[in-house]
């Protein structure tokens, strides 16, 4: 309740404006969101090799740490307007509606290259994992924004996927 009034206040001397061109009433607009691209072919995460599935690619395959799997919906350090966005998600406390597209844009990568679009719903369904936040971080910004992703990915597939919050 306390949270809620804060942030009310906080919109009222500090209303909300677009981090791509400043256009009222939008954390960011759907034109500038529009500019942040998802990546045209999934890599090995080591080498930046081309992989179908973010697999690990054959020259990594016995590295200690490797993630096969691992999908990378955009380049962070080609767009600006996406390093602004998570910026905003997490330290500006409207994190909503900038979670929302963050979301979508991950749910795009997990249907387009992800086994899930290969497997899913015909086997049993994938499951989302946040990464918890400290619990002084999370009391300190009033959410974890890894919940508020992993809600609304979940929630873009049907049926919604499980998010489980316990492992």
């Amino acid at each position: 309740m306390l949270l809620k009034l804060k942030n009310l206040i906080f919109d009222l001397i500090f209303p909300q404006r677009c981090i791509g061109c400043g256009a009222a009433d939008t954390t960011c607009c759907e034109l500038c969101f529009s500019t942040i691209k998802l990546l045209d072919v999934q890599e090995c995460y080591l080498c930046r090799s081309p992989q179908e599935h973010g697999e690990t690619c054959v020259f990594h395959a016995d590295f200690p740490t490797r993630l096969n799997g691992l999908l990378i919906a955009c380049s962070y350090n080609a767009n600006p307007l996406l390093k602004k966005s998570i910026h905003e998600m997490k330290y500006r406390r409207r994190p909503k509606g900038i979670g929302e597209k963050l979301a979508h844009l991950l749910a795009q990568t997990l249907t387009q290259y992800g086994t899930l679009a290969l497997t899913y719903p015909l086997q049993e369904p994938p499951i989302i994992i946040p990464i918890p936040l400290h619990v002084s971080r999370e009391k300190q910004r009033g959410f974890n924004q890894t919940n508020l992703l992993a809600e609304s990915v979940a929630s873009a597939f049907t049926p919604p996927l499980p998010v489980r919050h316990d492992l």
